[in-house]
């Protein structure tokens, strides 16, 4: 936890973004992408090992997620303006999230689907990248902006052992090799 406060966490013209699952592949990037943009970063670890990393890649604030409310309102008691829904249960993710603010889910593929439809902003996130997009990754990532975690890479025989790993308080993407 970079910031020493338990107060709003908001800085100058910035927005405070939680991301719920910020361990992950997704997560790591998306940490790294909203600190780049401005915004006090929550961003939850299971482990002490991966919020450390989560600070490292630009979160402001790396909370253990098993006492989620209490994490967040301890840093941001007013709560969150958005919120990354990666991992976890969307119901309690979005009590944690400001009168009109959003809450964008990977795991949830319809906004009637989400929970406090009439407060917040529900924004599914579409897993269908184009060429543009990925091209303007790949240049951030080529321009050392933006790194990719590799957690462990297996070769594509044991496979079996990457699904076993997901989940696991992994940090980073697991990678399976084609050859």
């Amino acid at each position: 936890d970079r910031a020493g406060d338990t107060g709003s966490t908001r800085r100058s013209g910035g927005r405070t973004v939680l991301i719920v699952g910020a361990t992950g592949g997704v997560g790591t990037l998306l940490v790294q992408l909203a600190a780049a943009g401005g915004a006090t970063v929550i961003a939850t670890g299971r482990t002490e090992e991966g919020r450390a990393v989560l600070t490292g890649l630009g979160a402001t604030h790396a909370v253990d997620y098993s006492d989620l409310t209490a994490a967040v309102r301890a840093v941001a008691r007013d709560g969150v303006d958005a919120a990354a829904h990666l991992a976890g249960d969307a119901a309690e993710i979005a009590p944690l999230i400001v009168d009109g603010g959003t809450l964008a889910s990977a795991l949830l593929y319809a906004p009637q689907l989400f929970p406090d439809g009439g407060r917040i902003t529900p924004a599914p996130i579409d897993g269908s990248p184009t060429a543009e997009s990925i091209g303007r990754l790949a240049e951030l990532v080529e321009q050392g902006r933006l790194r990719v975690i590799v957690h462990r890479e297996h070769e594509f025989a044991q496979v079996h052992q990457a699904f076993a790993q997901f989940g696991r308080e992994t940090v980073g993407n697991l990678v399976v090799l084609i050859r």
